[in-house]
């Protein structure tokens, strides 16, 4: 396991942080933090809703962290126990090490989170890179996900230098 920070000093660190601390203020239900360990590092978890709800597991995309989910949040916990887990190595409080992506690695660190919070089954939702770990968890235990939303999964496909030709070009007229 190789650890090395996404950020690029200890004072980019802090800003982020500072800047989570506010998003978190700004959450719109109570909630609880969580920090749970597994094989693959430690991992940050904000929940809300009714504990006896069903679970739904959201999983943020690359360079972000769970205070994305501040908007939807609020409906997703009428209606569920609601977890938005710091992916491994991207900029939120959980470990800072981002395993092998071919490896079965983010499929056993979602299974140790799920085992620890004791959810035997939730709803899966994944942005981009949340997308992708919520695919690879469901293809890893297929019967602790009762419904997988994948909003842009990144990874799924490898891209073709045809789209790249396509693509570069049109970026840089917005």
């Amino acid at each position: 396991m190789v650890t090395q920070s996404i950020y690029k000093s200890p004072a980019g660190e802090r800003v982020v942080m500072d800047l989570y601390d506010q998003a978190l203020a700004r959450w719109p239900v109570p909630y609880e933090e969580h920090t749970i360990p597994t094989r693959h590092g430690d991992t940050y978890v904000i929940s809300s809703g009714e504990p006896d709800a069903p679970a739904m597991v959201l999983l943020h995309g690359a360079g972000t962290n769970s205070a994305i989910w501040s908007g939807d949040v609020a409906v997703y916990s009428q209606h569920f126990h609601v977890y938005a887990i710091d992916l491994l190595g991207e900029a939120g409080r959980s470990a800072q090490n981002r395993p092998d992506w071919h490896s079965p690695a983010y499929a056993e660190w979602l299974a140790d989170v799920f085992d620890t919070l004791q959810i035997d089954q939730a709803v899966l939702l994944g942005i981009s890179q949340g997308g992708w770990t919520a695919l690879k968890f469901a293809t890893y235990q297929p019967e602790r996900v009762s419904q997988l939303v994948l909003l842009c999964p990144g990874g799924v496909m490898t891209t073709r230098s045809s789209f790249l030709f396509k693509a570069i070009p049109l970026s840089f007229m917005g």
